[in-house]
C-alpha cells in the first residue's frame, strides 16, 4: 500500500509555511508498519502541476489532505486545493481521498458533498487516519471505523457523542518523523520549524477557530519535548516555533518543559505563543525568566485592539494596558514580543483602528503584525455573524469556497463595509512601516 499525505496549495507568492505535524504524525506511525509513504507540501514548493504530476507518478492508494490551515487565514487556500483534488481524482478516480482539518471539522456536511472526497476525518486527526489506511489495506470496511466519516454514514456519525478520538497523552502519537516530507526545501525558505507540548486552550476569543478545534487539552512528556527538539536541529534547523495556543496556559507544565530543556542544555532555541496576563500569574514573570534560561527567544502575543470595550467583547481577558507591562518585562528579560493586532472585530470603526495602529507604534515590538478580521467557520464569527453585527459580503456562507475571495476581504460590520475594511486594511500596513 502506498499513502501520500498531501498540504494543499496556497494562492499567494512567498507564503511561510511549516511542515504539518498532524500529517507527519501519520506518516510516522504508518512508516513503522511498513507502509510506503510520501509527503508532498504544495504550499512549500508553489507549483502545482509538478506536484500534481509527482502523487500520480506515485500512484497512492490513498492520499491523506489537510486544506483550509496553511496560514493564518488558510481558510482563504481551500478554491486552489479543492481544485487540485478534483483533477487527481479526475486522472485517477481509484485514488481514495481522506479529508482532515478545520474544513473537514467545521463543515463536514459540505466537505462530503465535494465528488472527489472519499471520506473524512473530524478535530484529532491522527490515530483515525492510521486506522483508516489500515482498514483499506486490509479491505475491510471503513464505514465501521471509528471517526471516519464517508457519503453513507455521516448522519450516523455526526449523531454519535462519542465519535471522535480522546488521546490521553501526545506520547500516543510517538515520535515525529519530519522526513516524510522535504526537510532541505523547508531549510532553503525558512530554518525555523514547527513543534508541540501541548494541544488545547482554556479560552474561547470569539474569532479564534484552532481553540474550537483542540477541543480538550493534552500534553507531551518532557523526554519527548526534548528529543523533537535535538532531531529538528539534527535536521539542521536552527530554531523551533512552538505551536501550543498558549503555552503558559499551565505555569506548572510550562515550567517542568523549561526545566527540562535546561537539563537537556538547551537543544535549539525556540518561540512560543502566550497570553498577556501571563503577566498576572503569580508565578508568571518567574516563569519567562526560566524561558529565555531554556532558549525562549521570542513569543508571540494577541494583543488585538487598543480599545478595552472591543477586547471585552471579543472574550479576550485583557486591557490595553497589559501591552505595555508586558513590553517592558520581555525587554528586562530579554525575550522579543511578536506583537498581533486584529482589525474589523465588531464595532471596530476607523477611529478605533487608528488609536490600535498608534498604540502599536508606542508599543513598538520586534516584530509586528495587524491582520483584519476573518469569519473563520467553526467560529462564532463565522457560524452567526449577524449575531455579533459582521456582514459576510452578498450574505455568501460559502465564501470560503470562491476565488473571488482570496484576495479580498471577506466581511464588515455594522460601522465598515468589507470593500471600506479592505481598503483600510491596506492603509493602516502602509501607515504603520512608514
Amino acid at each position: 500500500m502506498k499513502v501520500a499525505l498531501l498540504n494543499g496549495p496556497v494562492p499567494y507568492q512567498n507564503a511561510i509555511t511549516h511542515m504539518p505535524l498532524d500529517l507527519i504524525y501519520i506518516g510516522s506511525s504508518l512508516k513503522k508498519e511498513g507502509i510506503e509513504v510520501k509527503g508532498y507540501d504544495i504550499a512549500l514548493e508553489g507549483d502545482e502541476d509538478c506536484g500534481l504530476n509527482r502523487i500520480l507518478s506515485f500512484s497512492p492508494d490513498i492520499i491523506i489532505t489537510c486544506f483550509s490551515r496553511v496560514l493564518f487565514d488558510g481558510t482563504r487556500c481551500l478554491p486552489s486545493a479543492l481544485s487540485l483534488l478534483k483533477n487527481i481524482k479526475e486522472k485517477n478516480p481509484g485514488i481514495h481521498i481522506c479529508a482532515i482539518g478545520e474544513q473537514a471539522t467545521f463543515r463536514p456536511e459540505r466537505t462530503i458533498e465535494y465528488s472527489f472526497i472519499d471520506s473524512l476525518i473530524r478535530f484529532t486527526p491522527e490515530r483515525a487516519a492510521f486506522s483508516l489506511c489500515m482498514g483499506l489495506k486490509r479491505g475491510e470496511n471503513i464505514e465501521n471505523i471509528k471517526g471516519v466519516l464517508t457519503k453513507t454514514n455521516i448522519q450516523e456519525q455526526l449523531q454519535n457523542k462519542l465519535w471522535y478520538d480522546h488521546l490521553d497523552s501526545l506520547d500516543q502519537l510517538g515520535q515525529l518523523d519530519r522526513t516524510i516530507f522535504p526537510v532541505e526545501k523547508y531549510l532553503q525558505k525558512d530554518t525555523e520549524t514547527t513543534a508541540e507540548c501541548s494541544r488545547g486552550c482554556a479560552h474561547r476569543c470569539l474569532f479564534c477557530q484552532r481553540s474550537r478545534y483542540h477541543k480538550y487539552t493534552v500534553t507531551k512528556s518532557i523526554p519527548l519535548i526534548v528529543e523533537d527538539m535535538r532531531n529538528c536541529k539534527r535536521l539542521g534547523f536552527k530554531s523551533i516555533f512552538f505551536t501550543d495556543l498558549d503555552f503558559v496556559r499551565d505555569v506548572s507544565f510550562a515550567k517542568k518543559v523549561c526545566k527540562g530543556i535546561v537539563k537537556a542544555e538547551n537543544p535549539i532555541e525556540w518561540a512560543c505563543n502566550i497570553r498577556a496576563d501571563i503577566i498576572d500569574e503569580e508565578d508568571g514573570i518567574d516563569l519567562l525568566k526560566l524561558m529565555k534560561k531554556a532558549g525562549c527567544y521570542r513569543v508571540f502575543v494577541g494583543l488585538e485592539s487598543a480599545s478595552d470595550k472591543i477586547l471585552s467583547d471579543v472574550h479576550k481577558g485583557i486591557t490595553q494596558d497589559y501591552g505595555f507591562k508586558l513590553k517592558k518585562i520581555l525587554d528586562d528579560i530579554g525575550i522579543k514580543m511578536h506583537a498581533s493586532f486584529l482589525i474589523g472585530l465588531p464595532n471596530d470603526d476607523p477611529e478605533k483602528i487608528n488609536e490600535t495602529v498608534n498604540y502599536a507604534k508606542l508599543l513598538n515590538a520586534d516584530m509586528t503584525s495587524i491582520n483584519s478580521l476573518i469569519p473563520l467557520p467553526g467560529t462564532p464569527y463565522g457560524d452567526d455573524p449577524k449575531k455579533y453585527g459582521l456582514f459576510i459580503q452578498n450574505d455568501d456562507m460559502l465564501w470560503f469556497e470562491k476565488e473571488s475571495f482570496v484576495n479580498k476581504q471577506a466581511c464588515g460590520n455594522k460601522q465598515l463595509t468589507a470593500d471600506e475594511l479592505d481598503k483600510l486594511h491596506k492603509k493602516v500596513y502602509k501607515d504603520f512601516l512608514s
